[in-house]
């Protein structure tokens, strides 16, 4: 370089180095000790060697209260037909055990009506000369209305009669049964055999008799004979 001489301006150029001005655009590389010590900010950590307690590091979270859900449709149509068969099964049993209930007391008056009858028709066929007034206070103890009175009226022409000829009848029942029942009021029919002797007749003879016998039920529960008819 020529130094300039006295009275001369001249211009001093300088040149840049080719790379000066593109090296602000450029990012600067680390150094080997930044990136060494950018490595050791977050060390390796053997998996194996540490021991973390799960239980103690994070607490389980409380679970929370279960929501109870709106019943459905379906769950309250199911509720309401479980109550309304169950209505329905009290019904049934009630008037089931009442029907129980009438047909039972039914039977038992049948029952009660028969055995009533058959009884009247032993003690109209059974009668002993040695026993006339017993035996008809027997007749009298199951009869009412017309047929006590009829029979009250005549105890002393027919005592009469069975004492004169000597009469001993015994009677069985063959068959009966319940011709009708309506409340208080039944009536039977009895088939009767009766085995009767007397004076004349010591061996005796078998009868055959078929009685209907109306009865009416009185209110301590008796069945009583308000009316007597031999029949064919």
């Amino acid at each position: 370089m020529a130094e300039p001489g006295p009275g001369r301006s001249h211009t001093v150029t300088v040149e840049a180095p080719p790379d000066a001005a593109a090296a602000p655009e450029e990012k600067r590389k680390p150094t080997p000790f930044k990136r060494a010590k950018a490595d050791a900010v977050v060390p390796e950590v053997d998996e194996d060697a540490v021991d973390v307690d799960v239980d103690e590091a994070e607490p389980e979270p409380e679970p929370e209260p279960e929501q109870r859900r709106p019943w459905s449709k379906v769950t309250i149509a199911i509720g309401a037909l479980l109550c309304a068969l169950c209505v329905a099964a009290l019904v049934f049993g009630g008037i089931f055990g009442s029907k129980l209930l009438s047909d039972k007391q039914r039977n038992d008056d049948r029952a009660a009506a028969l055995d009533a009858g058959r009884q009247v028709a032993i003690n109209l066929a059974t009668i002993n000369y040695a026993t006339g007034k017993q035996d008809i206070q027997r007749i009298l103890s199951t009869g009412t209305g017309d047929f006590a009175n009829q029979f009250q009226a005549n105890v002393d022409s027919y005592l009469d009669l069975v004492n004169q000829a000597q009469v001993v009848s015994t009677g069985k029942v063959a068959e009966s049964g319940i011709t009708s029942l309506d409340g208080n009021d039944a009536k039977v029919l009895v088939a009767i055999t009766s085995s009767v002797k007397n004076k004349d007749d010591k061996a005796g003879e078998d009868r055959w008799y078929r009685m209907s016998i109306e009865l009416q039920r009185q209110g301590d529960g008796r069945w009583l004979a308000s009316r007597v008819e031999f029949v064919q």
